[in-house]
């Protein structure tokens, strides 16, 4: 019985077997098996050989491109190379090139500060300049003398018929001159005579235009006026601010 029935299911399973398309020997499936791996490498041969054909193209079109990738590839060894001792010696030691922390970059402004532009030059106001010299109207005269029959006869003929030896006549002299210096600044000729320094500042005048002191009499002689009154000073012991009038004359009574 037990035969009976295990004929009777390979019966079944040869039927089954016939129905979906016979027997496969083994030597048939080996031989799909090497056609199905056959294909398999052709396409990947196929598929290498068109990325191979692409590279050479490339490479063609940029020689130089092989020679930057090696030297890039030699590059990157060599700085993988280097990288290796600083990170097995500790990876939080900074770089050489890179700025510690208490170094700071002097190239670098500090965070939050502007740099200032440097102040403008200022050209300092130019004081107004202080004139070093000074004008004053001068005039010397002898007037007393026109027709004066006390006057010594040798010095009658120096009286001018008016009087006057200089006009009024405005000159400049120094900063803070004296009636000496207006005196002088008129170049007489010949120049007045006189005695004195103006070191000591006591100069007297003793003659101008050929006329001394005593020419018309014991008392006569030269003085002079500032703005009409007359000072008791030498003549270059008085300072002049500029401005003043200043009068020569020759007078009978010197010491009036």
């Amino acid at each position: 019985m037990k035969r009976f029935v295990c004929f009777l299911l390979s019966l079944i399973i040869a039927v089954s077997f016939a129905g979906c398309g016979g027997f496969e020997t083994v030597e048939e499936h080996n031989k799909k098996l090497e056609s199905s791996y056959g294909s398999s490498e052709s396409t990947s041969s196929q598929e290498s050989s068109s990325s191979h054909n692409e590279e050479e193209e490339t490479t063609e079109d940029n020689p130089d491109s092989g020679s930057s990738q090696e030297a890039g590839g030699e590059s990157s060894k060599s700085g993988s190379a280097k990288q290796t001792p600083s990170t097995k010696s500790g990876g939080n030691q900074p770089a050489a090139n890179q700025p510690s922390e208490d170094q700071p970059n002097s190239a670098q402004q500090p965070s939050g500060q502007t740099p200032t532009a440097p102040p403008a030059e200022t050209t300092p106001s130019q004081a107004p300049e202080i004139p070093q010299t000074i004008q004053v109207t001068i005039s010397v005269q002898c007037t007393v003398l026109v027709g004066n029959n006390n006057l010594a006869e040798p010095y009658r003929p120096y009286v001018p018929s008016n009087g006057y030896i200089q006009g009024t006549t405005q000159v400049t002299i120094p900063k803070n001159g004296t009636v000496f210096d207006a005196l002088q600044a008129l170049n007489l000729n010949p120049a007045p005579t006189y005695t004195g320094s103006v070191k000591r500042k006591d100069i007297y005048i003793t003659s101008i235009h050929h006329i001394p002191e005593k020419a018309c009499g014991g008392q006569s002689g030269w003085k002079y006026k500032v703005n009409g009154s007359i000072p008791n000073l030498s003549c270059s012991d008085y300072t002049l601010q500029g401005g003043e009038t200043i009068e020569w004359y020759y007078t009978e009574h010197v010491f009036d």
